[in-house]
């Protein structure tokens, strides 16, 4: 009788050591589950501040080469803007809001 309540003992003394692992181990995947979360919303975020922009046109182009020539035919150093919109107030808006190097 004294081997098993011995047994019983040692297995009694184990049990938590194991339990502790296994929190661990929960603790561990909760933290990497929301890890996982935060950089998915950071990212969804940042794709809403950064929309794609679509590449320039033949006809954007055009209008790119057709705006260079006049402002060099007037010897001016800035382009017509208007030029690149098409005479559209929507197309001016967009122009005007972002900074176009040419």
């Amino acid at each position: 009788m004294a081997f098993a309540s011995h047994s019983v003992a040692i297995l009694a003394m184990e049990y938590p050591s194991n339990q502790g692992s296994q929190v661990l181990l929960v603790l561990m995947g909760a933290g990497l589950a929301l890890l996982v979360i935060a950089v998915c919303d950071i990212a969804s975020r940042w794709r809403v501040r950064h929309p794609r922009r679509r590449p320039p046109s033949r006809r954007d182009w055009a209008r790119i080469r057709e705006a260079e020539c006049r402002s060099r035919a007037t010897g001016s150093w800035t382009v017509d803007r208007s030029v690149l919109t098409g005479g559209v107030p929507q197309r001016a808006a967009a122009v005007a809001s972002e900074a176009v190097v040419l």
